[in-house]
């Protein structure tokens, strides 16, 4: 989106170096209206907001494919005053703003989208997060897990060691890192923005913390989210025959050509059922 010329050229060069080395770069796109081009004209509505980011996602994969990219993530899009957190990633620019209508259907093309290139790619986007950010953005307020920030896992301003629950709460200030309180009891109830780095996340860890510090909660969720928690089970498998994205490994295309839509095993069928004893296998 910079423009800055060379830049792609560079990488296509750059890449098979790195794999010569055995590193295996990431490719990382914030997700934006310029996501199909600069040009692009984001439709309003939401279905064609969602068609017209389907064809985005794709090229997007077809194009880092191309370059030699292995392992791809995505940004989701994060809107708001840039002096209210603690890491600047937040923008108030019209170009990462969306109506929760879009954004639901930003977030359904790219779930629509992933299991085409997952045999292909190292795709590291949780379905199941997505999935649960589309609910979310469609009214359902409690969908999904919320994020932890704060209780699991901190952000700490590197410059004055000031710590925050995560990188967009700057105006929760927990204090020094050295001298942050732990004693204090904390619930995970944050859903206030769509970040990535914590929501994804979030959504992987929270059925293992519920099997084995909330137990009922899991079971609640076998009978009410039976869907959700087979996203995230077919999530976890995934990650393992991507090795969880070890950047230090090359791809291994016979445990990713299950995940082929035409591949003999089915689209993303994991190779181990669902019960606890396949869980510790899995993990």
């Amino acid at each position: 989106m910079r423009g800055l010329p060379g830049v792609i050229r560079g990488m296509a060069r750059a890449l098979p170096i790195f794999h010569q080395y055995g590193l295996y770069p990431s490719a990382n796109l914030g997700i934006n209206r310029n996501t199909g081009g600069a040009a692009a004209d984001i439709p309003e509505d939401a279905e064609g907001c969602r068609q017209a980011f389907v064809q985005a996602f794709e090229r997007f994969y077809l194009a880092v494919e191309s370059l030699g990219f292995t392992i791809v993530n995505a940004c989701y899009p994060m809107s708001g005053e840039p002096d209210d957190g603690a890491y600047r990633a937040a923008s108030p620019d019209d170009v990462v703003r969306f109506s929760p209508a879009q954004r639901a259907a930003v977030y359904r093309a790219l779930f629509e989208t992933i299991p085409r290139f997952r045999h292909r790619l190292r795709i590291f986007s949780p379905r199941c997060s997505l999935r649960a950010l589309i609910h979310q953005h469609e009214g359902d307020k409690n969908a999904g897990y919320p994020c932890p920030g704060g209780q699991d896992f901190f952000f700490i301003d590197a410059r004055r060691g000031d710590t925050f629950p995560c990188g967009y709460r700057g105006e929760d200030n927990l204090g020094k890192f050295w001298a942050l309180d732990r004693t204090q009891p904390k619930t995970a109830a944050c859903r206030r923005c769509d970040w990535e780095c914590f929501r994804d996340p979030a959504e992987m860890i929270g059925p293992l913390q519920d099997l084995f510090q909330r137990p009922w909660r899991l079971v609640e969720k076998i009978f009410c989210d039976r869907e959700g928690l087979r996203l995230w089970f077919e999530d976890l498998c995934y990650y393992r025959a991507c090795d969880f994205f070890n950047g230090r490994r090359p791809p291994d295309p016979s445990r990713l050509a299950r995940y082929s839509l035409d591949g003999a095993h089915g689209a993303g069928r994991c190779d181990v059922a669902l019960r606890p004893s396949s869980l510790r296998r899995t993990i």
